[in-house]
């Protein structure tokens, strides 16, 4: 479904400037080989659920997650050690990403949760999915508890979130 995406002259050219970054000296996290970990982990014929978010910490496991269905998303998929994102970089990647998931999939929950992410909600279908918007910081656990009913009731199957390990993926300390 991604395939074409990953494929595509938009993606060679986020990855070109990468490239460009990091022969500049620039310190680049994650790095290219943990960078799509959850497209690894969640195999979309499996996926119930995305959590859009502002950040992903690709240190923290999180292959718990992806087994049971829920890809994570990042809004950017890169940033520079010292905090500077690229969620310019990535912006128009990670639209088309959740565009193409939205359309071919059906019955997802989305979990938007992060002041950046809020700037992909749009890209959903409405009609198709569920999408949950939180705006804090840091989630408080009741959206994930909202989510797993509705993933429990439209897919019969329950999400084990582990929230302290879900938010230590999603938030810098």
């Amino acid at each position: 479904m991604l395939e074409p995406l990953l494929r595509s002259k938009m993606f060679t050219d986020i990855g070109m400037k990468l490239v460009e970054l990091q022969r500049a000296g620039r310190n680049i996290t994650p790095s290219f080989d943990k960078m799509f970990l959850p497209f690894a982990q969640c195999h979309e014929d499996k996926t119930k659920a995305v959590v859009i978010t502002d950040f992903f910490d690709a240190a923290n496991d999180t292959k718990y997650l992806g087994s049971q269905g829920v890809l994570l998303l990042p809004a950017s998929f890169t940033n520079e050690a010292g905090g500077e994102s690229h969620m310019e970089l990535w912006r128009l990647f990670v639209t088309q990403v959740i565009k193409c998931i939205s359309f071919y999939k059906e019955c997802l929950v989305f979990l938007v949760v992060g002041k950046e992410a809020q700037r992909f909600s749009g890209c959903v279908n409405s009609s198709k999915h569920t999408i949950l918007n939180n705006t804090e910081k840091i989630p408080s656990y009741n959206i994930f508890q909202h989510a797993g009913a509705i993933i429990d009731f439209l897919h019969n199957e329950p999400i084990a979130w582990r929230p302290n390990q879900v938010r230590a993926a999603m938030f810098r300390r």
